[in-house]
């Protein structure tokens, strides 16, 4: 997950992550800071949730191609 972009995408929303995580019914912000660092994933429902909070697709939240080439 090195192109994870959460953190970037919840900035440009002006998103606290303790906002995003009452969004998503969390009780605390660690899970999404978890995400954010790439030392964890998000679990489809919860990424479904991201993206409709941010109004991105999920290709736009973690890239499956390298555009390098």
């Amino acid at each position: 997950m090195k192109n994870n972009k959460l953190k970037e995408i919840r900035e440009q929303r002006g998103l606290t992550q303790k906002q995003v995580a009452v969004l998503l019914n969390m009780k605390c912000e660690d899970r999404l800071s978890h995400w954010e660092r790439a030392q964890a994933i998000p679990s489809l429902p919860n990424l479904i949730k991201l993206c409709q909070i941010y109004q991105v697709s999920t290709e736009e939240l973690f890239p499956l191609r390298d555009n390098r080439y």
